[in-house]
Formats: structure tokens, sequence, C-alpha cells
């Protein structure tokens, strides 16, 4: 899975598509006990895709329950 998630990094500084941060993002959730790994990947995506492109709701939904995880495992 990590080297997934390499590729997926690689692919997306290769050509710009931010569909590879957001799906980088579901692996490090998957992947990583420490859910903030995933959540900086989520606002990256947020940060370089435009309103247009899918997956911005879902990836808000994402941060809003990580959000949500972090603050309730204290």
């Amino acid at each position: 899975m990590k080297a997934a998630m390499q590729a997926y990094e690689q692919a997306f500084l290769f050509g710009g598509n931010p569909a590879y941060v957001l799906e980088k993002a579901r692996l490090c959730e998957l992947y990583y006990k420490d859910k903030r790994m995933a959540m900086r990947q989520y606002e990256r995506f947020l940060t370089e895709s435009t309103a247009a492109v899918d997956g911005r709701e879902f990836a808000q939904q994402r941060i809003r329950l990580i959000k949500e995880y972090l603050h309730q495992s204290r």
C-alpha cells in the first residue's frame, strides 16, 4: 500500500491531477493508525482542486470525521 501512495504522489507531481491526491488520502486513511496524515492529504486535495472537481464534498466530510475522531481519542 505504501508503494501505491508513492505512485499516486509521483503521478500527481507528473500530471497535476488532484484526483491522485484524493486517492492517496484514502490510502493514508486505511494505512496509517494516525489519521492526521490522511487529513493533511484531504486538505491538500482541497487546496489543489477547483470547485468543479468531483470529490471535494467527500474530502470535506472525511476531514470533519477525522477531526471528530481525533478529538474523541484524546
